[in-house]
């Protein structure tokens, strides 16, 4: 027996006043119309909803590189807030309110955390860049400049090496003594280097001639200014090559080695003083500066 199929219908519309539609249909296009009617628009939802998440996804990509390049912009601020207060500290600038944002992030702090947005970090930024700009290049870096050009002249202000260039031995150190005169002991200000009489003395480091003079027990001698606390003595000399308010230079000639005032014999006594005390030369005479 053969199942019949059904092929076709007949599908009637009614109209009011009017003879019903007669509409023949073939069963399956027309199922395949419906079909691809209903599935159509699920597509398309199906569609737009994937391009959602995919610009979704993009978005929190590109809010996560934003958020990590305003903690590195913030970061980097501190940074450089943080070496210009050195900088200040260095230069003895009042310590004052830092330029950048997070001034107090030293101190102890507590509380309910409130996250940032990247974008008002990036607006934060942007207002603390010109403020610590300005607050380096209109106070920061001229104090420095002073700072340093202070520091070099007081480092040439240094007494530094021999204050006779031959090679002389030191004959009496720095500090307690025998009296070479006699009896007892005494306090001797600096040191000796006995030699040929005429030999070539040099200053230094530059200055100021402070004095130049005969005296009993120094006999001729010159006392030199250096500023900044320094001053250097060069006594018993046999002539003197410059007078009181010369300015020399380090290394220049102001006398000859002698024997004049209190003296034993031909040789340089030579002092250095700093803030007023005489400190041993010794220290002075290398290359290498030690701390005063």
């Amino acid at each position: 027996m053969r199942r019949s199929t059904l092929k076709e219908c007949t599908v009637l519309i009614a109209q009011t006043g009017r003879s019903p539609l007669t509409l023949s249909l073939r069963v399956w296009p027309t199922i395949a119309l419906v079909s691809v009617l209903v599935a159509t628009p699920l597509a398309i939802l199906g569609f737009t909803i994937y391009s959602l998440n995919e610009k979704n996804s993009a978005l929190e990509q590109q809010n996560e590189n934003l958020s990590e390049s305003a903690d590195e912009v913030m970061q980097e601020i501190d940074q450089l807030d943080s070496e210009i207060q050195d900088l200040q500290e260095r230069a003895g600038i009042p310590d004052r309110a830092s330029a950048a944002p997070d001034a107090d992030r030293d101190r102890s702090r507590g509380g309910v955390a409130v996250q940032i947005e990247p974008e008002e970090l990036l607006a934060i930024a942007k207002t603390a860049i010109p403020n610590l700009a300005s607050q380096f290049h209109g106070e920061v870096k001229p104090a420095v400049a002073e700072t340093l050009e202070e520091e070099a002249a007081r480092v040439a202000a240094r007494p530094e090496g021999r204050p006779v260039k031959a090679d002389l031995r030191i004959s009496s150190r720095f500090g307690l003594r025998s009296n070479p005169f006699g009896r007892g002991y005494e306090m001797h200000d600096g040191i000796d280097f006995p030699g040929p009489q005429g030999t070539p003395i040099n200053t230094t480091a530059p200055g100021t001639v402070e004095k130049a003079e005969y005296q009993r027990g120094y006999g001729y001698h010159v006392v030199i200014d250096h500023g900044y606390g320094y001053r250097t003595l060069y006594a018993h000399l046999s002539e003197m090559a410059v007078k009181q308010g010369d300015t020399v230079v380090a290394d220049q000639a102001i006398g000859t080695l002698g024997s004049t005032g209190r003296s034993t014999g031909p040789h340089l006594h030579y002092s250095v003083y700093w803030n007023g005390e005489a400190v041993d030369p010794v220290r002075y005479l290398s290359s290498s500066p030690s701390k005063d």
